[in-house]
């Protein structure tokens, strides 16, 4: 794991925050990219973002978040999952049962089942050394 400085514990502060937003309205605003899902359809996930989903229990979650890694898997796009309820050997079972290759999965899916020590702080830094 990449080391980090104490810069890098400072909490900014929303001033420090400030996106001053005219350059993009005077100069154009591109448009969203998306995540391209054959299983889930266009335009539902933005492209390169962190997705937490919430919703009811078995409302199908998990399952919506694996066949969009799976989606990217099949792509050879690196994702990572960080798994907070189900743990590997579900989640390898819900792999196969999708028909997921495991060469593919080994080389660009990052999966973490409970993951320890994470923090606000710390989550985007963590998902960046990834």
């Amino acid at each position: 794991m990449g080391q980090m400085s104490d810069a890098a514990f400072e909490i900014p502060t929303l001033l420090d925050q400030r996106v001053p937003l005219g350059d993009l309205m005077r100069n154009g605003i591109p448009p969203a990219a998306f995540l391209e899902s054959d299983t889930l359809g266009d335009r539902l996930f933005y492209l390169e973002s962190l997705f937490i989903l919430s919703g009811h229990k078995k409302s199908g979650k998990s399952w919506a978040m694996l066949a969009t890694a799976l989606d990217c898997i099949n792509a050879g796009r690196p994702a990572v999952y960080l798994d907070l309820e189900n743990g590997e050997r579900l989640f390898a079972k819900r792999l196969l049962l999708l028909g997921a290759d495991p060469q593919k999965v080994d080389e660009v899916l990052h999966y973490v089942p409970f993951p320890k020590h994470l923090t606000l702080e710390s989550l985007r830094p963590e998902l960046e050394d990834i």
